[in-house]
């Protein structure tokens, strides 16, 4: 019975050893990617309108490792690329994010049309990227917010 304790505190101790190598800090691309994010907020052009999960849009993005994006705007999908640099002081990164590819369903309304040419022409104009806990906002030139994403788990309804 000492040998079988002895040998099960030697084998918790190893694997307690194990865990002590530092782990690789975490870069900002790497708390964006893998990600599904849906849009919570967009710029018009004229004023920022926020959504709720649920009501108004389907809209998501997913960021890859590799530099890739793919999404839809809840009426088209679309891929592309995306680049991010090291994050400045005021906690935000340069970015860039360009669709390449989109499908070309046709708008159910004028409304919807318009919706997915603002969202088209804002992920296009990121500039910069601030990233919250649970949140993704997308600033222009200016500092201007044009894209806000929420982060939702798999399983989560919206």
């Amino acid at each position: 019975m000492r040998i079988l304790g002895l040998l099960c505190l030697t084998a918790i101790l190893a694997m307690g050893c194990q865990t002590l190598s530092p782990a690789k800090p975490r870069t900002a691309a790497d708390q964006l990617a893998g990600k599904v994010w849906l849009l919570a907020g967009y710029y018009t052009g004229t004023q920022f309108v926020p959504l709720q999960p649920g009501e108004g849009t389907t809209a998501r993005i997913i960021f890859k490792d590799d530099g890739t994006l793919g999404g839809t705007t809840g009426i088209n999908e679309f891929t592309g690329a995306w680049a991010m640099q090291k994050t400045h002081s005021a906690g935000q990164s340069p970015f860039s994010m360009k669709i390449k590819g989109l499908t070309k369903v046709a708008s159910p309304n004028p409304i919807a049309a318009k919706f997915e040419q603002d969202l088209v022409r804002q992920i296009g104009s990121a500039r910069f990227v601030k990233k919250g806990k649970d949140s993704i906002l997308f600033l222009g030139e200016q500092n201007e917010i044009l894209l806000q994403f929420i982060f939702r788990k798999a399983d989560s309804v919206f």
